[in-house]
Order: structure tokens, then C-alpha cells, then sequence
């Protein structure tokens, strides 16, 4: 009887013991999902940080669009003081705009002939001298009158 003692302790030590499968599976399985994970979280902010770029990029065009359409409205109503108005370097800083550039917009005004026709040109600089600067030009005709004309006058009736 003894013998058969012996033999249900030792049957016992191999049927109750750990599963036959190697200790490190867990461990491998933990690290590939957390290389998963990883690998997700790196691909989001990528992206996230493209996002970001390209609306800053759009809002500074934006911007510029609009420095530069009121860089024709600064010269017509320069030109309209001042006939002989020939442009100006207009420099924005950065609290006017609501933001932390400033912005510079050229302003050019070139006489085409005698008539007292004018080409205003603008560039719109945002932000001046940063790798993402974005540069709008715009150029219009307009029509001076000359110096020495005399302005319109009311005929009373």
C-alpha cells in the first residue's frame, strides 16, 4: 500500500503543477499590444500636428489676404489727400492684429501716364520674416485727378 501512496503523490505533483505553457507568453503579449498602443498614439499626434500646421498656414493666408486689401484702401484714401501719394512701408504690430506677429505691407503707386492714371501695388507680408511667412500682392488701376484741377462744384439752382 505504501507503493500505491507514492505513486498518487507523485501523479499528483505533475497533474496539480503549472500549465505546460512557456512563463514569457504573457509578457510578449503585454509588450506587442503596448507597442500597438504606441504606434497609435504616435500615428494621432502626427497627425494632429499636421492638422495644426495647416490651419495656422490657412489662417495666416487669411490674414495676409486681408493686410493686404487693406493696404489698398490705406493708399486710395493716402491718394485721395495727397495726389502726389507714391507708397510707404506700413508696419503692423503684432497687438494690433490680435496675435504675436506683426505684419509689414508695401505699398507701391506708380503713375502709368499723364491722364493721371495710377497702378497701386501691395504686398502683404504675415508674419514678415518667419519660415511660414505668407505673401499676398494685390494691384489695382485707379483714376487721379491731376493736381491743379479744381474739384467739382455744386450749381445751386
Amino acid at each position: 500500500m505504501s507503493h500505491f501512496r507514492n505513486r498518487t503523490r507523485n501523479a499528483r505533483r505533475y497533474t496539480t503543477g503549472h500549465p505546460s505553457r512557456p512563463r514569457g507568453a504573457v509578457m510578449v503579449v503585454a509588450l506587442v499590444a503596448l507597442a500597438v498602443v504606441a504606434t497609435l498614439l504616435v500615428v494621432w499626434t502626427r497627425a494632429a500636428l499636421r492638422d495644426h500646421l495647416r490651419r495656422r498656414t490657412d489662417f495666416r493666408g487669411l490674414q495676409a489676404d486681408w493686410l493686404a486689401e487693406s493696404g489698398v484702401e490705406r493708399a486710395m484714401a493716402q491718394l485721395r489727400r495727397r495726389t502726389d501719394y507714391t507708397g510707404e512701408v506700413w508696419r503692423v504690430p503684432a497687438d494690433q492684429l490680435g496675435g504675436q506677429d506683426e505684419a509689414v505691407v508695401t505699398i507701391r503707386v506708380e503713375s502709368t501716364d499723364a491722364s493721371g492714371e495710377r497702378t497701386v501695388t501691395v504686398q502683404a507680408d504675415y508674419p514678415p520674416d518667419a519660415a511660414e511667412r505668407q505673401r499676398r500682392t494685390k494691384q489695382i488701376m485707379v483714376q487721379v485727378p491731376s493736381s491743379n484741377a479744381k474739384p467739382p462744384t455744386g450749381e445751386s439752382s
